[in-house]
């Protein structure tokens, strides 16, 4: 005979808060007589399948706030992919205007030309530094 815990056989000692409504008593009637059904645990204490036991069914209780699986994968694109740029952008541009105010540009020199080869050499500096990550990843 297989060991099952007072907490797991609550409703059958009578608990009237296991008790409330027919649906958990049901639901937990039927967990009871699963965990009694299942094969004996193993040394490691875990066997396949024992999930499945805990699993629950759908109660038809809606999340407060539950986003889908598209709109999570766009925001975890959007978090990961707005820094990049941004670390990229931001120095070169910040450096062009100091540049403009401190010392000036040369003749025909822009603020957009400058910030444009500023971003250029980060973007070379990037690409390779991944390049040598790839290439040293083998050791």
């Amino acid at each position: 005979m297989q060991h099952v815990s007072e907490g797991m056989v609550r409703a059958e000692a009578g608990d009237s808060a296991a008790a409330a409504e027919p649906d958990d008593e049901a639901r937990h009637q039927a967990l009871v007589a699963r965990l009694r059904a299942a094969p004996p645990f193993t040394s490691r204490g875990r066997q396949p399948g024992v999930a499945r036991l805990w699993a629950e069914p759908d109660t038809g209780v809606k999340r407060v706030f539950a986003i889908g699986w598209k709109m999570s994968l766009f925001l975890d694109i959007v978090m990961i992919a707005t820094p990049v740029p941004l670390v990229v952008v931001v120095p070169p541009y910040v450096e062009c205007r100091e540049r403009e105010r401190t010392v000036g540009f040369f003749v025909g020199d822009t603020i957009r030309a400058c910030t444009a080869r500023g971003i250029e050499a980060r973007w070379q500096k990037l690409d390779s530094r991944l390049k040598m990550i790839v290439r040293n990843s083998g050791r």
